[in-house]
């Protein structure tokens, strides 16, 4: 079976950047096939016409080197089977949404999707970019420092060699407490 990326966007304040970024980089397509075997990626795109707009203007502008890659590229607005289109992909390359991190590291199948994540800088407060920080810090994913290709190809690189933590399994809040401070294995 073929490899697939999965890039998700973000479905209420789409991040097109993101998308726009990867399937913009002969050399990011070049890597994900060469290193990762990537044959298929699916893109959620967000459910505003701007953002569909958006990819439908980057795969049409890409076509001819998804070809010469051998790369399917479909995508879609949003869906109530994300968690089948994450469990479907080998990688998932997202957006740094709270909720996108925890149905992908919750999602329980053999071999779970690897997370690599880049945070919209758009966002209030930095919030992405400190969770993706954190969340990389304790060994859950790992995340793209900047949005350009050199950035997304580092991120790449280190997931080649990261030896990702298996994330605890779903739990109350004070057992979580407890196991973040190291008190309780769960």
């Amino acid at each position: 079976m073929a490899n697939r990326l999965f890039i998700t966007s973000g479905a209420t304040f789409p991040f097109c950047e993101l998308f726009e970024a990867i399937l913009g980089s002969e050399t990011i397509l070049k890597e994900l096939v060469s290193t990762f075997h990537i044959r298929s990626i699916r893109v959620q795109y967000g459910s505003n016409a701007s953002s569909q707009l958006r990819f439908d203007s980057c795969t049409a502008t890409n076509m001819s080197l998804f070809n010469s890659l051998g790369i399917l590229v479909d995508g879609f607005p949003i869906t109530k089977g994300f968690s089948a289109e994450l469990a479907a992909s080998t990688i998932v390359l997202s957006h740094a949404g709270a909720g996108t991190i925890l149905d992908t590291l919750r999602q329980e199948i053999d071999p779970r999707p690897l997370l690599v994540v880049a945070a919209n800088p758009l966002l209030m407060h930095g919030h992405q970019s400190e969770l993706a920080i954190a969340m990389q810090d304790l060994g859950y994913l790992i995340t793209v420092s900047e949005l350009t290709t050199k950035g997304i190809l580092d991120a790449l690189h280190r997931l080649q060699t990261a030896t990702l933590v298996p994330f605890p399994p779903k739990a109350n809040i004070s057992a979580i407490i407890d196991y973040e401070a190291g008190v309780l294995k769960l």
